[in-house]
């Protein structure tokens, strides 16, 4: 009965978001599926959403409730809109389409056709370009990307990697790129 759940989760999540991909934070059991119960799934390539609530109903329907969660320490420190940039920070913004298109695709394709070879499915980005994966629990050095967005434009470039098909996401001070 939860494989059929889980199915049907993915099936709706995918009609948004085609690289979705999810765990439950507590899987229900047969008797709370029976019965209807709200549960939380954990939500990945999914932005800006990392939280679903799932409602099963006893008559079998199912609803997802998307959610993001950030601790309110954090949500104090982003900015509510541009007026909150500092202006170079929001030059950094518009730039980002262009430093994209110019280097950034190349650039990200070819580490990603390298590190695929190589039997990685992940790399991660720091704000100075540094490029990571990790192996044995480690992060590993790889490459550097010169001229890499500042990390107020990573948003954008997240949606324009979305846009090449490429799973880009920030994660705590790192963007994380993963492929299948």
């Amino acid at each position: 009965m939860l494989r059929q759940v889980n199915y049907r989760i993915m099936e709706q999540l995918k009609q948004s978001y085609p690289t979705v991909a999810w765990l439950w934070e507590a899987r229900p059991s047969s008797e709370e599926i029976s019965k209807g119960c709200t549960k939380r799934i954990k939500l990945y390539h999914c932005d800006p959403f990392n939280f679903g609530e799932v409602t099963l109903s006893a008559t079998g329907k199912l609803e997802i409730a998307l959610v993001q969660m950030v601790p309110l320490a954090e949500a104090e420190l982003q900015p509510h809109n541009d007026e909150d940039l500092e202006e170079q920070d929001i030059l950094d913004r518009s730039d980002v389409k262009q430093w994209y298109t110019q280097k950034g695709i190349a650039l990200l394709s070819a580490l990603i056709d390298e590190l695929n070879v190589q039997g990685h499915k992940r790399l991660t980005i720091k704000e100075n370009g540094d490029v990571f994966v990790t192996a044995s629990g480690k992060q590993q050095p790889v490459d550097t990307i010169p001229d890499f967005p500042p990390r107020p434009a990573w948003e954008d470039l997240c949606v324009l990697a979305r846009e090449d098909d490429i799973a880009a996401e920030v994660c705590n001070q790192e963007l994380t790129v993963s492929w299948a």
